[in-house]
């Protein structure tokens, strides 16, 4: 039997799910440093980038209709945090490359869809502490999101955290070379982060930046998210998000299957 039929053959089924799962727990736990910046960073973000400009707009214009700026920018916040989570993917998936843990826990039956599922444990956790200091912030202002729009939004990032964990094991597999990934998404985070509406509001942005915008994924979520918060469901929006996180999952399954056994990294 080749090593690829053995990798095929041999199947753990949701027991390989659990397994990757259990493993990024307790990479989460031993990497105390991590955990520290994830806590700074959302705080930083709320108090200066939220709290800070709230001064100079409270309400503004938001597709037709005046909303509260710090709820805005909330899930704005929540955006960039989600992306954020793509380099860690990265970072967790190239040291599985690297030591030769992914041939390794594809030998032993973890399928590929429960892999890039199961990689996706790390971002989560951190995702989610984020945004419940978020929040808590924003409820000690009293300028929270209702908590129901809140648990609603806490699922639906979840939906678009696949697509920017997917992503960041595609660059992971695609890219061999540290340097030119390290490159590569420096490249991408700032315009992801600032090409969609962030901290502002496209109604009354240049045409090169809603041009970008329609390119960005990060828009499209952020509108879904934004449409729960504001009482306007927007299902078009929500529709376009689960469609690019399934078709980006789906690639880093595909991608998974036919990752060589030998480590390339350089």
């Amino acid at each position: 039997m080749t090593p690829n039929e053995f990798r095929n053959n041999r199947q753990l089924g949701l027991r390989g799910f659990f397994i990757v799962v259990l493993i990024e727990m307790k990479a989460f736990w031993n990497n105390k440093n991590i955990l520290y910046s994830k806590v700074l960073t959302p705080i930083f973000y709320f108090l200066f980038l939220t709290v800070g400009i709230k001064q100079s707009m409270d309400n503004f214009e938001y597709q037709g209709q005046n909303v509260n700026y710090i709820q805005y920018t909330t899930i704005g916040i929540f955006g960039i945090l989600i992306i954020s989570q793509m380099s860690q993917a990265v970072y967790r998936t190239v040291i599985d490359k690297r030591w030769g843990l992914l041939p390794i826990k594809l030998f032993n039956g973890i399928r590929p869809k429960y892999y890039v599922i199961g990689m996706s444990t790390f971002p989560l956790i951190s995702v989610f502490i984020q945004v419940l200091i978020v929040y808590s912030l924003s409820v000690a202002i009293q300028n929270s999101i209702s908590f129901y729009s809140f648990i609603i939004i806490v699922f639906f990032s979840l939906i678009c955290l696949i697509f920017w964990t997917s992503l960041g094991i595609i660059i992971s597999l695609m890219v061999k070379n540290y340097q030119q990934r390290d490159i590569l998404l420096s490249v991408l985070y700032l315009p992801i982060s600032f090409t969609a509406p962030t901290f502002y509001s496209l109604d009354h942005a240049p045409i090169y930046i809603l041009v970008l915008s329609h390119l960005n994924p990060l828009t499209y979520q952020l509108n879904a998210m934004r449409s729960v918060v504001f009482g306007n469901i927007n299902f078009q929006m929500i529709g376009i998000t689960l469609a690019l996180s399934l078709l980006m999952y789906l690639f880093a399954v595909f991608l998974i299957k036919r990752a060589p056994l030998l480590s390339e990294e350089k």
